[in-house]
């Protein structure tokens, strides 16, 4: 340590983890020391420091911290905090380095306040709790000190050096004199800052795949003027399980890409995200993913989910390229006006790929923009059932209107089923078979027994 900037630090009202840390003392140790380990000039004053304001002497807040954790009743198995300093502490620590630059001493390396808060507090903290400090936690304490005895001093720095209240310290300091600033205040009082708890779960995702075997479960809760229209959703089923083992306020369905509400989803399902937000208990606490697949899939009837597995924000970049990108599986029961044959069925099979013009359908245009979409119909597959009915199977690309295809939208879709056989086509019933990102992986499901 540099004496002559350890006792300008004790002089001045500092602490003596302040006098190390702005001699750029690097060892845990030291800081981790008693006061009683150094000599007495390091313990002069019994007034909070004035460059930290008390921050790094955890022994005053570390019980608060601890019963404000306990009381929020969350579960969790590791923990990270992240820390928020006043505005003063940093008008204090430009105030010290012109104090520094006045008396001939130039400081060669200053360790961080908060670099120093986390290496005293978190052994502390994680003793207390008898938990482990884990820099990739989902679960983060947020530990925020105010020093509201000093907005006046502040104000003052404000008005004295002609800056705007809204900008922060450390911006302003780029262009204010350190003896200027000394000058402003040639001495300082002695604050202590006050601490402020708050625990919470980064949000959580829950990717997998869901099948819906109901044709009166939509994707997402709607209404029309407040009144709920459809008595539950894809969403809701798979939230209300969620919640309940997560502790939750609330859970968020994203999907690559939604089904109609008379569709179902089969077969490999249909690739989604659950957001889990402001959760109380974590996944960890889990022995494996396969209990939420059980607790999910118990729930309820009409929605299954397959394929789970806990994965980070990123996993949404893929969500949204399936979405469009993604080749979609159909099976149809269609409607034909006049008789068929398997020689239809055969007609269809053979055809090449097809080249779709979609003008935006008649059923959706209050909600989509009116334009002709380019969309393709890549292998078709019929199965014969009696003389105005048979089954369609059909791989398409994503954003294809799959009902429009068949009975042409009164020619906005071209072509068509209707137009390929001749006759009035209807479609009775639509499933969602599978998806996936080109011909080759999805094609079993032409032909494939789907339950």
């Amino acid at each position: 340590m540099n004496p002559l900037l350890t006792n300008l630090v004790l002089n001045e009202g500092g602490c003596f983890r302040c006098a190390l840390r702005f001699s750029g003392e690097l060892s845990i140790n030291n800081y981790l020391s008693d006061t009683s380990d150094y000599s007495s000039f390091l313990t002069k004053t019994q007034n909070p420091c004035t460059l930290c304001l008390g921050i790094l002497n955890p022994n005053s807040y570390l019980n608060y911290t601890h019963n404000t954790i306990l009381s929020s009743n969350y579960e969790f198995n590791d923990y990270k905090f992240q820390v928020t300093l006043p505005p003063i502490v940093y008008l204090r620590h430009e105030w010290f380095l012109g104090k520094c630059k006045l008396s001939g001493i130039n400081p060669i390396k200053i360790i961080e306040i908060k670099d120093v808060f986390k290496w005293i507090f978190s052994p502390q903290l994680g003793l207390v709790l008898n938990k482990k400090f884990n820099v990739d936690s989902d679960f983060r304490i947020n530990i925020d000190f105010e020093c509201f005895d000093s907005e006046e001093e502040v104000k003052r720095f404000y008005s004295e050096f002609g800056c705007r209240v809204k900008e922060s310290v450390q911006t302003v300091f780029k262009s204010v004199n350190a003896e200027r600033l000394v000058a402003c205040f040639p001495n300082v009082k002695s604050f202590l800052a006050e601490i402020k708890v708050q625990c919470s779960y980064a949000p959580v995702y829950i990717a997998g795949n869901y099948m819906k075997y109901s044709r009166k479960i939509s994707q997402s809760p709607w209404s029309v003027e407040g009144d709920a229209e459809v008595k539950d959703s894809v969403q809701d089923c798979l939230s209300r399980p969620i919640v309940e083992v997560f502790k939750s306020s609330g859970c968020i369905l994203h999907s690559s890409g939604r089904e109609d509400i008379d569709v179902r989803m089969l077969g490999r399902g249909r690739p989604f995200i659950l957001e889990i937000t402001e959760a109380k208990s974590a996944l960890s606490g889990f022995n494996k993913i396969n209990d939420l697949h059980s607790i999910i899939n118990s729930s309820n009837e009409h929605v299954k989910v397959s394929l789970l597995k806990k994965v980070g924000r990123e996993y949404f970049e893929e969500i949204r390229k399936g979405e469009e990108g993604k080749l979609k599986v159909y099976s149809c029961i269609i409607w034909s006006q006049k008789p068929i044959s398997q020689t239809d069925m055969d007609y269809l099979a053979s055809l090449p790929a097809l080249e779709l013009q979609q003008k935006t359908p008649i059923r959706v245009m209050h909600r989509r923009s009116l334009k002709t979409r380019q969309k393709f119909i890549l292998k078709m597959q019929g199965y014969y059932i009696n003389q105005h009915f048979f089954q369609l199977r059909l791989v398409s690309s994503g954003g294809t209107y799959i009902k429009e295809f068949v009975h042409s939208d009164f020619n906005r879709t071209v072509p068509s089923i209707k137009k390929l056989l001749g006759c009035k086509m209807d479609i009775l019933q639509l499933d969602v078979l599978g998806l996936g990102w080109n011909l080759e992986e999805v094609e079993d499901l032409l032909t494939a027994e789907i339950e």
